[in-house]
Parts: structure tokens; C-alpha cells; sequence
């Protein structure tokens, strides 16, 4: 009986010292792992936010682009003397009228 034991024992001790190796483990991923998540989520965060000034300056020069055919086209307009039709019709008629 006792040489049983001494012949279980050091497979004991080899389980307990890897159940040991595997807690101290899993200690040390759940100590990093909040570290580690703070990282991505700050680089998403940046991402996100870097995304959103590129699209909104893509927004701006395309509208600027679109702002400033349209003046070249009313200037082409009024050059060639129908600026006065694409007016709105309240000055339209208070030119009219005079």
C-alpha cells in the first residue's frame, strides 16, 4: 500500500504542477488580456475617427467641385445672355416688371 502511494504520488505531484502551470497561465492571459483589448479598441477607435475626417473631406471637395461647376455654368450662361432664365421666379418677375 505505501509503495502504491509512493508510485501515485509523483504523478500527483506531475498533475498538481501542471493544473499550477496551467492556473498561473490563465492568470497571465486574463492580467495581459485587458491590456491587450485596450490596444485594438483605441486603434479601431482611431480608425473609425481617421475614417470619418477622410470622409468628410471627400464630402467638401466634392461639394466645392459641384459649387464651382455650377458657377462656371451660370457664368457660360450669362455670357452667352440666358443667365437672366435660370434666375428664380421672384427676380425674374421683378425684372420683368421694371
Amino acid at each position: 500500500m505505501r509503495s502504491e502511494l509512493l508510485l501515485e504520488s509523483p504523478n500527483l505531484c506531475l498533475e498538481q504542477g501542471r493544473r499550477q502551470e496551467l492556473e498561473e497561465q490563465r492568470r497571465r492571459v486574463e492580467m495581459v488580456a485587458p491590456g491587450e483589448e485596450g490596444g485594438p479598441k483605441l486603434a479601431r477607435l482611431l480608425y473609425f475617427v481617421g475614417a470619418g475626417f477622410i470622409c468628410t473631406a471627400a464630402i467638401n471637395k466634392w461639394r466645392d467641385l459641384e459649387r464651382k461647376f455650377m458657377i462656371q455654368k451660370q457664368q457660360r450662361l450669362d455670357k452667352e445672355g440666358l443667365g437672366q432664365l435660370s434666375e428664380n421666379p421672384a427676380n425674374a418677375i421683378a425684372k420683368a416688371v421694371e
